[in-house]
């Protein structure tokens, strides 16, 4: 069985950890069902900061938006969801009303530089200018940089 938690992360000295979806769904298997299925409109597509006190950051790609998070922290640090442009306005609500922050990586939630960009509001959503390594859930060091 897959564990992760604070004690025992490898890289302690990171600002991120940064989780695939497949990774995010053995947290949080419940699926979203959120009423309408209409897309979000535009003007709800920027960056929303919730909680994000926690020393580092668990990033989770969610591209679709369709995991339901039942807190908006993992192993103790807060969530930051990357989304897709697709999502619905629901979802948009939900991570809001969950304190789960946000950022999007394009119209279908993979273009990462986009994510990466700088965002002042954030603390770091991911780690920017410095580029520090992340960890990945499998417990790699990546440093992730963008051009």
């Amino acid at each position: 069985m897959f564990q992760l938690n604070s004690d025992s992360m490898p890289c302690p000295e990171t600002d991120a950890w940064l989780l695939g979806t497949s990774t995010v769904r053995r947290f949080f298997p419940e699926r979203f069902d959120g009423g309408t299925c209409h897309a979000a409109y535009p003007d709800q597509l920027h960056t929303f900061v919730g909680d994000c006190g926690s020393p580092r950051q668990m990033v989770a790609l969610v591209p679709e938006g369709d995991v339901k998070f039942t807190a908006n922290s993992l192993c103790g640090e807060n969530l930051i969801a990357v989304l897709g442009e697709r999502v619905s306005a629901d979802y948009l609500e939900f991570l809001e009303d969950m304190e789960i922050s946000y950022v999007f990586a394009g119209s279908d939630g993979m273009d990462i530089g986009r994510a990466l960009a700088p965002t002042p509001r954030l603390r770091h959503p991911l780690p920017l200018a410095h580029a520090p390594p992340i960890c990945c859930a499998a417990g790699q060091t990546r440093t992730v940089r963008t051009c």
